[in-house]
């Protein structure tokens, strides 16, 4: 019997495993920004210099307040006119400190000369200068005497109702617009005794400066509500204060 031969196919099977792709995502947490932290912290800007000059920071800071209180007066229309009551600046900004600006202003007072720099020196800066027959006074007590006695040319002079500086009024409340001036965001100031004049000078300077003839000291309105109405890069208002904040 012829023999049988059984012939038997393997069958292959080809599995293909497809590879797994693994996509991670990362997602940048958002930050909320805390408004009412913000407004705390904005409050009382710090007056700190470690210039070695004889200025001290008890001064500077009466300075900057000061400044900053009349700033907030007038922003909120709470100051007061010859004739009533001064308009309401709808963005007024609120100084800082730069002690750049005070070196600056050390220079011209340690002088003992009085009056104000020239033109060519300032180089855009504002200044104020103020002068007193009492050379041993405490330099706080002057910075607070100086810029109550600069604002003060509000209420005995008065500012004209289109609230622009002229050539009449600057020579009578030129004092006053500089402190009020709203596009000045930065402030130095110096005291300095001189003892042969009998006399203690006080200058403060200011960035950008103000009192540019037929120019507005600032802008009539309602303070400011929201940043935008700042109209300012970068600023921020504060509601609580009536006042824009200028980071820069």
């Amino acid at each position: 019997k012829p023999a049988t031969t059984s012939s038997t196919t393997a069958k292959t099977t080809t599995t293909t495993t497809k590879p797994t792709t693994t996509t991670t995502t990362t997602t940048t947490p958002t930050t909320t920004f805390d408004r009412a932290a913000w407004e705390e912290s904005v409050k009382k800007p710090v007056a700190h210099c470690t210039l070695d000059n004889g200025m001290t920071d008890e001064a500077r800071q009466v300075f900057l307040d000061k400044h900053n209180e009349y700033r907030q007066l007038v922003a909120r229309g709470e100051a007061q006119n010859k004739t009533g009551l001064a308009p309401p600046a709808a963005r007024m900004l609120k100084l800082r400190y730069d002690c750049d600006l005070e070196a600056h202003v050390m220079e011209h007072v340690a002088k003992c000369k009085g009056g104000h720099s020239p033109f060519d020196v300032l180089k855009g800066r504002g200044q104020n200068i103020w002068a007193i027959t009492v050379p041993n006074l405490d330099k706080a007590e002057a910075a607070k005497r100086s810029v109550d006695d600069w604002y003060f040319e509000l209420t005995k002079y008065g500012i004209t109702a289109d609230n622009k500086i002229s050539i009449d009024n600057a020579a009578k409340t030129g004092h006053y617009s500089q402190v009020v001036w709203q596009k000045s965001n930065r402030l130095g100031c110096a005291a300095v005794s001189c003892p042969e004049q009998r006399r203690l000078y006080v200058g403060c300077e200011y960035w950008p400066g103000g009192n540019t003839l037929r120019h507005l000291i600032y802008d009539i309105g309602e303070p400011c509500k929201r940043d935008e109405d700042c109209k300012c890069s970068s600023c921020r208002c504060s509601t609580q204060l009536s006042m824009c904040i200028n980071p820069n």
